[in-house]
């Protein structure tokens, strides 16, 4: 599994202008479409220290709840990075959640909407499921940039 500290600081918000300067850095960084790591943020909707158990015995951290499941693949990439870190620190979070969408977004051969459902759950039943939700996210956030015109 993980390891948390016992003192884990509790959950707290992120001011939403730190985050979009975040994922829009990241989006640009790895060549993402920054709608696809917003609307990801909009249904995950963590929080900074964030840590949500799951019932396979893993947690989503932080702000794009970062499964556990990809500590050992992050941890070997950037040794240094913690489950706290990934937790707590918010644009660190989105930083190596914009990775792994890449990741994903590679192994779909450029499919960004198989790529977003697999950033998720590679299950298709699943992934499904969490796309539903994505397409929801997307229309909001349309709809808010266009409200905000």
């Amino acid at each position: 599994m993980f390891d948390l500290p016992p003192d884990m600081p509790p959950a707290y918000a992120v001011d939403d202008a730190v985050i979009q300067q975040c994922i829009s850095f990241n989006a640009n960084h790895f060549e993402l479409p920054e709608l696809a790591l917003r609307s990801i943020r909009k249904v995950e909707g963590g929080k900074a220290c964030t840590v949500s158990k799951n019932t396979n015995n893993t947690a989503d951290l932080g702000i794009m709840q970062i499964n556990t499941i990809h500590l050992p693949s992050i941890q070997k990439h950037y040794s240094s990075i913690t489950a706290e870190d990934l937790a707590c620190k918010p644009c660190l979070n989105i930083t190596v959640a914009s990775w792994i969408l890449k990741q994903r977004l590679e192994e779909a051969n450029g499919d960004v909407w198989l790529a977003v459902g697999n950033y998720h759950s590679k299950t298709p039943k699943v992934r499904m499921r969490y796309l539903k939700k994505i397409k929801k996210a997307i229309a909001s956030i349309l709809k808010e940039r266009k409200g905000s015109k």
